[in-house]
């Protein structure tokens, strides 16, 4: 699902999209002439790999989100202490496609260990 940032309304409209069992909604709204809010939830199932042994396994998401989309660069007020993440968006265009696939990235490149190696009491040594 693509949108062009004029057409981002200043209350808030809501999201529905999916990519194989991740669901990513949420609600979206401009409060600036370049910067909007997305407040999301992201849930579902998907594979990632064990950070000890490699194997894939499943897990459960469930997720909140809340970032800010940027049209183009994004520069940060001096008085302003956002905490918040911010996308970039290049072309004026909010693709939220691509931002599930942004989240999904992030959650797979997180540490997650296998039951199996979890319940191994051997310590990695590196040298």
């Amino acid at each position: 699902m693509k949108i062009e940032f004029r057409k981002i309304p200043l209350q808030g409209s809501e999201f529905d999209i999916s990519s194989d069992s991740v669901k990513f909604s949420g609600i979206f709204s401009k409060i600036s002439s370049t910067i909007a809010k997305v407040d999301a939830t992201i849930t579902g199932k998907m594979t990632v790999d064990c950070c000890r042994c490699g194997d894939e396994m499943l897990i459960s998401l469930e997720e909140k989100s809340e970032f800010l989309v940027s049209d183009g660069l994004y520069k940060q007020d001096q008085d302003s202490e956002n905490e918040l993440i911010v996308v970039e968006v290049e072309n004026h265009t909010v693709d939220f496609d691509e931002l599930l696939q942004g989240e999904m990235e992030s959650v797979r490149s997180d540490f997650h260990i296998c039951e199996k190696c979890e319940n191994n009491d051997y310590l990695e040594i590196e040298y």
